[in-house]
């Protein structure tokens, strides 16, 4: 289905319903802490702390049985309550990048670590020092010309290198269209500099997982 051409209205139990295989749906299971075995949701987007409905998706996730494991990809521009609660958060800042195949549908604003919400970044510190268990990331796509991303407290850091496109989407049809030029090159560049950042793979774009 093209990109945002969805006109699709489902309730919160239709959703969960549709999304959620009933063999992961055993009551007398607790996979709270087990990654490895949890059924997993992760909300992206987009953007998807915009979404009016991000907090009750968020909400009734946890609150099912057995509670999902919740990941969210997020620019980190918008705190949103529920984010407190879920297991894993990447924020992905887009700065000086093309949002790749879905360009077009993004507003053109510069997206950097000056303009992330503050609570956003305190959620992180305090899951780096007072809760180690769950998960905070830093991802940046990084294009030749990127400046060296601000190294913020998170508990991992990593760099990918921008996938080839001019934005319209149909470039997928063929399979992967390659790296931006000069993006691997810069990605090296960055981890030499600064080893406490690592690569790695949009493996999603790669695939062709749309």
């Amino acid at each position: 289905t093209p990109y945002m051409q969805v006109n699709l209205k489902l309730t919160l139990d239709e959703l969960f319903g549709r999304a959620i295989p009933d063999v992961m749906r055993d009551p007398t299971k607790n996979y709270r802490g087990k990654i490895w075995d949890a059924p997993m949701l992760i909300i992206t987007g987009g953007e998807p702390t915009f979404a009016p409905q991000f907090d009750a998706i968020v909400e009734a996730a946890l609150a099912m049985t057995p509670a999902l494991y919740v990941a969210v990809e997020t620019n980190g521009t918008r705190w949103r309550h529920s984010l407190r609660a879920v297991d894993w958060i990447s924020v992905s800042p887009k700065e000086n990048v093309k949002q790749t195949s879905t360009a077009k549908w993004h507003h053109g604003a510069k997206v950097g670590p000056t303009h992330l919400d503050p609570p956003v970044l305190s959620e992180l510190e305090r899951r780096l020092f007072l809760r180690p268990d769950i998960g905070a990331e830093f991802r940046y796509v990084i294009s030749a010309d990127s400046t060296h991303p601000l190294y913020l407290p998170a508990s991992r850091h990593y760099i990918s290198p921008a996938v080839l496109s001019a934005g319209s989407g149909t470039e997928w049809q063929e399979g992967f269209p390659g790296f931006a030029a000069g993006a691997v090159e810069r990605c090296l560049q960055i981890v030499q500099e600064d080893p406490r950042w690592r690569i790695s793979i949009q493996s999603h774009k790669v695939l062709g997982v749309r």
